[in-house]
């Protein structure tokens, strides 16, 4: 049985973290977010992506590359081999680019992998431990990783309906997501987190614990419109999903959804409030209790 304190996959909840990480190397003046791939990859086969794509194009998914879970049976087939930011990388790193660096947005989560290895290439370290040592420590969420699939006596399995080639079609009674699974999530997504540990990290990241106020007012500030909900905008930050809920007032956050795992963590700023749901099923699960979650605490404020 679930409790508060079981660990969930995060999905795209992850996402949060890379952009983190990164403003914490712009911060250290290690880096800049106009600076281009190829300044730090310096030999990174696609020329275009190279000296073309920068680092705001791949935080606010406007860069042209692909999704490596866009192709699911391509995927499956290289699955176990995806262990690392670096594996991840090389799995799409001969795509070509779908649009014009900049011209529209299009979710990817190639960009942020190339912004994992990116963090890598700067900080000598590991993806996995830079950020553990500078989020997950730093934020005391002593049960926050990226974990082997595995399960332990804390961890959650999670349970899909999806067919068998892991496409979006529901086929009957859940099963355990143990063939799709990652064997290892990336700097795209897949850490795992409790609800207790992901309140850590918002009130880490909004008392300005990991990186300064300037840095987390640029990751949370609109960058680009990418739609409506309920007559309310959509936007994207750097890693941040930011909705416009009226009066100027704007959630922050970002969800996450796989094979078996639904996740969501919603930071109303201006209330100090954080929504924080975790599912170990499908999506919209997590989704429809944080949304509704929304509703009421904006229902005499609004």
């Amino acid at each position: 049985p679930n409790t508060i304190e079981t660990i969930f996959n995060l999905g795209s909840v992850s996402k949060m973290f890379t952009a983190v990480g990164i403003a914490q190397l712009v911060q250290e003046n290690k880096l800049s977010f106009t600076d281009t791939v190829g300044k730090y990859i310096t030999n990174y086969p696609n020329k275009d992506i190279k000296n073309k794509v920068s680092i705001h194009h791949l935080l606010t998914h406007t860069s042209g590359m692909g999704h490596y879970l866009a192709d699911k049976r391509k995927f499956l087939k290289q699955r176990e081999k995806l262990k690392t930011v670096k594996d991840f990388v090389e799995f799409f790193q001969n795509e070509q680019l779908r649009f014009d660096p900049g011209s529209k947005y299009e979710y990817s989560g190639n960009g942020f992998e190339l912004l994992g290895r990116i963090i890598e290439v700067i900080s000598g370290k590991d993806y996995f431990e830079y950020i553990n040592q500078n989020i997950f420590q730093k934020s005391d969420m002593q049960n926050s990783g990226f974990f082997s699939p595995d399960p332990n006596s804390k961890i959650a399995v999670g349970y899909t309906n999806r067919a068998d080639d892991g496409e979006n079609i529901v086929i009957g009674e859940r099963r355990e997501n143990t063939w799709i699974n990652l064997i290892k999530g990336g700097a795209g997504g897949g850490a795992y987190s409790t609800c207790h540990d992901l309140l850590k990290f918002s009130k880490s990241l909004m008392s300005y614990k990991l990186i300064n106020k300037e840095n987390v007012n640029t990751l949370i500030s609109p960058k680009i419109e990418i739609g409506t909900k309920n007559n309310q905008t959509l936007y994207y930050g750097y890693g941040f999903q930011i909705l416009d809920v009226g009066k100027g007032h704007l959630r922050v956050g970002h969800g996450g959804s796989y094979a078996g795992a639904s996740a969501r963590l919603d930071m109303y700023p201006w209330l100090n409030t954080t929504v924080i749901v975790l599912s170990n099923y499908d999506e919209p699960s997590a989704h429809r209790v944080a949304n509704k979650a929304g509703e009421l605490i904006l229902r005499e404020i609004i």
